[in-house]
């Protein structure tokens, strides 16, 4: 597989990303003290700067500033998800400190480089208390974003009964919030696996499909068994994997590939043999799963290394400090 360095690194290190057909956006993430929770977070809603590359011209763009939407009384109390639907870059506001409550969703104007309100939302999922301690795990569910219906996203909550609960939002008509499945108590008994925790997620065919990692001393991926939510019926089944990873760091990020069928999961700081990075691919997914490693010939990966593409590109983005690469999915080996 051929890597290919196609120009420097951006003027931002720490941040979020996202590409939008040829064009990728790095926003920068600030620290955020939060006295009243745990010792901080880094986000893009107390202001951030932004800067965008063209993967066809291979060109960075000056960095723009981006204003804050955060109102001061909103400061330390509200986490925030970065994601794609239909075209259209979106910001979702949260609580996950005292129980879970969403409240507001704004989409990114490029034109401007600024976050306009979409919506307020201001709904519960679960309510404050001390089962629900705070620091719940929000993960969205990939997929084709012009083909899912709606986004979905997976909450894993903080508490003693390991519960998930699934929703989507309704964007087309603005902010409505609907609870696929209320409650699992527990998932232990659909997977087994301590302490269950989402790893990644694809939506596909009407299903949602979800790798979890375990948890003991640290996080372990489960790569055994993946589980497979049915949405129509609302139900969890167990699936079994043919091929079994050991894994040691979990992938940051995860894409789906409909033209192969593969199930794409980068950025683990996982090192081979040879000292190159691995990708880790979940093939056939409906009939017969199974995992496939490949060599990525790029070493010391990190957490402030990106990895992205589109829903119909067979090319991977690799932004880094020092410069960004591409890659062709169809040239992995």
């Amino acid at each position: 597989m051929s890597l290919q360095k196609i120009a420097g690194g951006s003027g931002i290190e720490d941040g979020m990303s996202v590409q939008i057909d040829e064009t990728v956006y790095i926003f920068e993430t600030k620290y955020e003290d939060q006295t009243e929770y745990h010792n901080g977070h880094r986000i893009i809603a107390n202001g951030s700067r932004c800067q965008s590359f063209n993967t066809y011209k291979k060109e960075w763009s000056t960095i723009s500033e981006v204003p804050a939407i955060l109102e001061e009384s909103q400061r330390g109390k509200l986490d925030e998800l970065l994601f794609l639907h239909s075209g259209t870059l979106f910001l979702l506001l949260f609580n996950r400190f005292e129980g879970l409550s969403l409240h507001s969703l704004w989409r990114f104007e490029t034109q401007n480089s600024r976050f306009t309100k979409h919506s307020d939302i201001n709904h519960q999922i679960v309510a404050p208390g001390d089962e629900n301690t705070y620091g719940s795990h929000l993960k969205l569910v990939e997929g084709n974003q012009f083909n899912i219906p709606a986004p979905y996203f997976i909450v894993k909550l903080t508490n003693l009964e390991y519960e998930f609960v699934v929703f989507h939002l309704e964007i087309a008509i603005g902010h409505t919030v609907s609870e696929i499945l209320k409650r699992v108590k527990s998932l232990q008994p659909v997977i087994n696996a301590m302490d269950p925790h989402p790893v990644s997620a694809l939506y596909y065919q009407n299903n949602i499909y979800i790798t979890v990692a375990e948890r003991g001393c640290g996080l372990k991926w489960k790569t055994d068994q993946i589980i497979k939510f049915d949405i129509n019926e609302k139900t969890l089944q167990p699936i079994d994997v043919s091929t079994e990873l050991f894994v040691l760091a979990l992938p940051r990020f995860d894409f789906y590939y409909p033209i192969s069928n593969q199930w794409l999961h980068f950025g683990s700081t996982t090192k081979n043999e040879n000292g190159n990075n691995t990708i880790f691919v979940l093939k056939d997914i409906t009939r017969s799963p199974h995992w496939i490693k490949y060599e990525l010939p790029l070493d010391d990966v990190n957490f402030t290394d990106h990895f992205l593409t589109t829903d119909t590109s067979n090319v991977v983005t690799v932004l880094r400090k020092d410069a960004v690469y591409q890659f062709d999915i169809n040239y992995l080996q």
